[in-house]
């Protein structure tokens, strides 16, 4: 089975068509996504990983390896 990380990857490049690997490093707003994206992005994570993260709590995050951190903490 896929890791977190690597299926979050594969919902990056799916949703947002970004596959650069050290994307996950970044922040959405370091990606250029706009926060409407970002939204919709997050719903996807939420229902692909069946996890509750609001906006909010995503941007205090901070970077996409942080929410993966955070799902897997949640698993």
């Amino acid at each position: 089975m896929a890791t977190t990380e690597q299926r979050f990857q594969s919902l990056l490049e799916q949703h947002l068509g970004i596959s650069d690997p050290d994307a996950i490093n970044s922040s959405a707003s370091d990606l250029g996504i706009n926060s409407v994206d970002a939204v919709a992005f997050l719903k996807e994570v939420c229902k692909e990983f069946n996890v509750n993260i609001s906006p909010g709590d995503a941007v205090k995050l901070g970077s996409m390896r942080a929410v993966v951190n955070h799902i897997d903490a949640a698993g």
